[in-house]
């Protein structure tokens, strides 16, 4: 549902979300993603994510015991914080790889899959604390990666393009000296 509404919502303000740009909306989706995570680390036993917790008041979880409404919540975040990720990284791959697009998409989804395999063996064994860690990292990371991405040239036209600015940056940093 919530990868429904969010790409619906990309989708229906086309114009708006080209104007506001691919980083802030990669933004908008981290910075949901941060939020989910905290709720989800307040809302559930450390060691959740080994085996099946009772309901009753556990130590480990600092609201006392899980909510469902948190969880549901948490839920819809993760989805609508993917949706604005995925909306983004698609449009990346199809504008700056448009004649080598299937071999991006490849790559991407090839990459995308060797991680989750990997959070699949180490799901079974890590507390809670570690999944939020590693997702955290990782999701800063892959944010300060899309920036980056974002922003280099991709073509040999844009990179002329970008070459130029900075000369044009250097020797007006030049002027301004002598």
């Amino acid at each position: 549902m919530q990868n429904f509404l969010a790409g619906f919502l990309f989708g229906f303000l086309g114009e708006y979300t080209k104007k506001i740009g691919r980083i802030s909306i990669v933004l908008l989706g981290s910075v949901i993603h941060l939020l989910v995570f905290i709720a989800v680390y307040i809302n559930f036993p450390k060691e959740s994510p080994l085996h099946i917790v009772p309901k009753s008041n556990s130590p480990d979880v600092i609201l006392g015991h899980p909510y469902l409404s948190i969880a549901i919540i948490c839920g819809f975040g993760l989805g609508f914080g993917d949706a604005c990720w995925n909306t983004q990284i698609f449009s990346f791959l199809v504008s700056k790889y448009n004649k080598k697009s299937a071999e991006a998409f490849a790559l991407f989804k090839f990459f995308q899959s060797l991680l989750t395999c990997a959070a699949f063996f180490y799901g079974t064994v890590l507390e809670l604390q570690w999944h939020m860690l590693i997702l955290v990292v990782t999701g800063i990371l892959g944010c300060f990666g899309f920036i980056v991405a974002e922003r280099l040239p991709a073509d040999e036209r844009e990179v002329t393009e970008y070459e130029n600015t900075l000369a044009e940056t250097n020797s007006m940093d030049r002027i301004r000296v002598d």
